[in-house]
């Protein structure tokens, strides 16, 4: 993926070590509880209502619902320097396992150029595609041939599960720079549902004088 270098303050592409979504629930569902992998119990009324929705377009009642979740994370001794952890999560389980959220890859923040996201988002989202048919991939995102012997393996085979995204967790931040959304300070508007833009905000400052 493309990321900034920055000693150089130039882009370049890197080789990012990356999980990607339709394999972590697929060797869950092999070493695992498949049952228990598959619970609502937790799940958000909205995250529910997709999931059904998913379930009656695909005609697969077993779908599993699954998020995905992005936070930035401090790793200096004095914290001004962060890395973006993005994750695989489970919001339909309960008890022990209802926080459990698997990292799928992390980036320091400082390395991040305008078109990293959009490189990582590429594979995230063909790997989504694959959970949607549940098939292991013949070939890398790219076209190119896996080089890993178990991929080789795998290919063209079932995941013996259908999974669809229904779900994506993090700050305003997070998906103003994934998905492009508008800002707070932008002029051309910063509300899906009205035409609400920045001029139009007003801030109210109360002082108060001690005496």
């Amino acid at each position: 993926v493309r990321v900034l270098n920055r000693f150089t303050e130039r882009e370049e592409w890197q080789t990012i070590a990356m999980m990607l979504p339709h394999e972590v629930p697929s060797v869950l569902q092999h070493l695992g509880d498949a049952a228990k992998l598959r619970e609502e119990v937790s799940m958000d009324p909205e995250s529910l209502k997709h999931l059904l929705h998913c379930k009656a377009l695909s005609a697969i009642q077993d779908m599993l619902g699954f998020g995905l979740h992005c936070d930035g994370v401090p790793h200096s001794w004095d914290r001004e320097e962060s890395c973006e952890v993005f994750s695989i999560s489970f919001p339909g389980l309960g008890g022990a396992w209802k926080n459990l959220r698997i990292p799928l890859f992390s980036i320091p923040h400082s390395s991040f150029s305008d078109n990293t996201w959009d490189d990582l988002m590429e594979v995230i989202a063909w790997s989504l595609r694959l959970s949607w048919q549940g098939k292991y991939p013949l070939q890398r995102h790219d076209n190119l041939p896996f080089t890993e012997t178990c991929r080789k393996k795998n290919a063209g085979k079932d995941l013996a599960l259908h999974a669809c995204l229904v779900e994506i967790r993090g700050d305003w931040k997070m998906l103003a720079e994934t998905f492009h959304l508008p800002r707070w300070h932008e002029k051309g508007g910063i509300c899906w549902s009205c035409d609400c833009n920045n001029k139009q905000v007003v801030v109210a400052c109360t002082a108060t004088r001690l005496t």
